[in-house]
């Protein structure tokens, strides 16, 4: 690819720092930001628009059925427009790189992604953190988002947490130098003390579950130094393990005395494992959806959120916004497959998308995220688009090279 020239460079950063302001949700007004960053965006000479169109079809299906059925739209201008962020970001995303750059060339698209997953990880994390400062001191699990000064759970707090996490993880695995690396352990450090404050059982799992699919991932690209890895994995267990049976550092002490273990390991904790009968809600939500086809959130009236994507998006905005939703997360499910199983992609590319891709659908599963956090939806879809361009075009990279064009 042909370095970015100087004029397009503060053109570029500028426009990433507003799509991190938006993954920031700064003064909850993330679709601000979007639309001014859609405006530098265009500033660059000979912009072109890409177009997935089944994806693009299928967010612009969501946003419709929002304005259409949706109590909470507003009929404002911003309130009509608000809803069709989703389909904005992903068109950003697949855009954000040029039909006239040399993509077999370097890696200079994926360095551009790099710096694209850096700073709305870095605005989503910043949000998680000024949250932590303005409660802290606090020992309620509800605590108070800093741009809304409505309370905000814990899942709702994980939301936040998501896309730092993932990154973070992922740098775990990485053949890179120590201070990457020490800036992972510290994210992750962060963002689970943090947690255990909150008591959240949530980005635990999330971060075990990313922490076992990355080892795996790497020992799967691995062809030397496989049981190399394997012994230093055994040996850091086997010491944490001493550790707490030890009780060094007071470790043990600190943990067993926390809420978090209660809400793990106590008897009366573990009764109902599904926090604020959310399983419960699921299948309330299931079982009625066939009382109102085009949304209006009449079920939520009756029972509250289901704590789910798809639920929720059918009880607020209906049939077709539900259909929609679920055809665009098996394409992301898609995007993410051939990812994985593309070997011309670098690892680090790969174990990136995945680890983002999967706390990201976690969390989808477990929170109404188009109602309550819809910067972090929007989010994704700016990845997605990306992710879909750089698929698309290792595609035709490999069509010239089979044709040799």
């Amino acid at each position: 690819m042909k370095r970015l020239s100087n004029t397009r460079m503060p053109i570029v950063y500028i426009t990433l720092l507003l799509l991190g302001l938006a993954a920031m949700n700064v003064i909850g007004r993330y679709y601000y930001f979007t639309y001014i960053a859609l405006i530098f965006f265009c500033l660059k000479p000979n912009r072109k628009f890409k177009v997935d169109i089944v994806p693009v079809i299928l967010l612009f299906l969501v946003g419709l059925s929002w304005v259409l059925f949706s109590p909470a739209t507003s009929l404002s201008i911003f309130g009509l427009i608000k809803p069709f962020t989703y389909v904005l970001c992903y068109i950003i995303g697949a855009s954000m790189l040029d039909d006239d750059d040399d993509y077999g060339s370097n890696e200079a698209p994926l360095k551009l992604f790099y710096k694209l997953i850096v700073f709305v990880s870095a605005g989503s994390f910043c949000h998680y953190l000024i949250n932590w400062f303005t409660n802290f001191g606090s020992r309620d699990r509800n605590t108070i988002d800093i741009w809304t000064r409505l309370p905000m759970g814990a899942t709702g707090q994980a939301a936040l947490a998501c896309l730092p996490l993932g990154l973070a993880i992922a740098c775990l695995f990485f053949k890179s130098n120590a201070k990457i690396k020490i800036a992972s352990i510290a994210t992750i450090i962060l963002v689970l003390g943090y947690n255990l404050i909150l008591s959240g059982r949530t980005l635990i799992i999330m971060c075990l579950i990313l922490i076992a699919f990355g080892f795996l991932h790497s020992l799967s690209m691995q062809k030397k130094g496989r049981w190399r890895l394997i012994l230093i994995v055994a040996v850091a267990i086997v010491l944490l393990v001493y550790a707490y049976n030890s009780n060094l550092f007071n470790i043990r002490t600190y943990v067993e005395e926390s809420p978090i273990y209660e809400r793990f390991f106590l008897e009366d904790s573990t009764q109902e494992l599904d926090e604020d009968g959310r399983m419960r809600k699921k299948i309330y939500h299931l079982k009625n959806m066939g009382r109102y086809f085009f949304g209006g959130a009449n079920i939520r009236k009756e029972v509250g959120h289901a704590h789910d994507i798809l639920l929720d998006t059918y009880d607020e905005a209906g049939i077709i916004a539900f259909i929609a939703m679920f055809g665009y997360l098996f394409v992301g499910i898609i995007h993410l497959v051939k990812c994985l199983n593309n070997k011309s992609l670098p690892f680090a590319f790969r174990n990136i998308i995945a680890c983002i891709y999967i706390i990201l659908y976690i969390e989808f599963m477990v929170e109404p995220i188009l109602q309550g956090m819809p910067w972090l939806f929007a989010t994704f879809c700016l990845i997605d688009g990306y992710v879909s361009r750089i698929l698309s075009y290792d595609k035709t990279v490999k069509l010239k090279a089979r044709w040799g064009v």
